[in-house]
């Protein structure tokens, strides 16, 4: 069964290591990061490192994010990664 994320910085927290993560593979900033949530909240956010993260879109779907959550990070050269957030941490495709 599905889970509601548990705290607002725990997932902020996921979003950081997802960034960090593509520049350790050699994606190149800034990033579009795309989450949906199986219940229909979305997130779309630009990540133009160092710079403050811009928030493209959001839904949260009863004002929360369930697990799992699949996402996509786009870089600059067209580059993408699928990624998923589950209750066990974040899993790159």
């Amino acid at each position: 069964m599905a889970t509601e994320y548990e705290t607002l910085p725990s997932f902020v927290t996921h979003l950081v290591s997802v960034v960090e993560t593509c520049i350790e593979r050699g994606m190149q900033p800034p990033f579009i990061v795309c989450l949906v949530s199986t219940n229909g909240s979305i997130l779309a956010v630009r990540f133009n490192v160092p710079d403050e993260p811009d928030i493209l879109a959001e839904h949260p779907q009863d004002g929360m994010f369930r697990l799992p959550i699949n996402g996509m990070v786009v870089d600059q050269t067209g580059e993408a990664v699928r990624v998923v957030i589950d209750k066990e941490g974040t899993t790159f495709h």
